[in-house]
């Protein structure tokens, strides 16, 4: 099941994961009853929130004991990332995301086995394939993709880890 407040992102969704199912909805009020799902992903959300404590609160609520939460955030520390805050109003709140604030979110909720770690070293996908600062149509043709993917991995070798693109935590649900 996926989740989104906005159709637009919900129609392109649904096109691309057609066996899935889609919900529109608030981040912070999910229409699920508590422990509705053996696992929960969380993907470029909780900057967007006005209240990340209270989306993070949320999708615990609905995760089974014992359930495998995986969260994905950007890392400010990346130089790409902090661009994007800059040039994209909607990702000003990227610039509070880093490893520490992430871990500062999970603190409270009732998780155990919590990590967090850093991945992909350069992300010129999300910059170059961005639907409001990049080409998203780039993204459909293989050769352009492979391309980036190609400058990605050899210019993300001079990325340091602490600059890496993205926070990844993962955690299980206490009982």
């Amino acid at each position: 099941v996926g989740i989104d407040r906005f159709a637009r992102k919900l129609r392109f969704a649904a096109r691309e994961l057609p066996s899935a199912r889609f919900a529109a909805s608030d981040a912070t009020a999910l229409p699920f009853a508590d422990a509705s799902f053996a696992s929960v992903f969380v993907r470029d959300l909780l900057h967007h929130l006005p209240d990340p404590a209270a989306g993070l609160a949320e999708a615990v609520r609905v995760l089974r004991p014992g359930g495998q939460l995986c969260l994905l955030e950007p890392n400010v520390r990346n130089p790409l990332i902090r661009l994007q805050t800059h040039l994209v109003p909607a990702e000003i709140g990227a610039r509070e995301s880093t490893p520490d604030h992430i871990r500062s979110l999970l603190a409270p909720q009732p998780l155990r086995d919590v990590a967090v770690e850093l991945r992909q070293p350069l992300a010129l996908r999300r910059l170059a394939l961005h639907s409001r600062m990049g080409l998203p149509a780039l993204g459909r043709f293989g050769p352009t993709a492979a391309a980036l993917r190609w400058l990605e991995s050899g210019l993300g070798a001079l990325v340091p880890e602490s600059r890496r693109t993205y926070s990844q935590a993962t955690a299980v649900r206490a009982a």
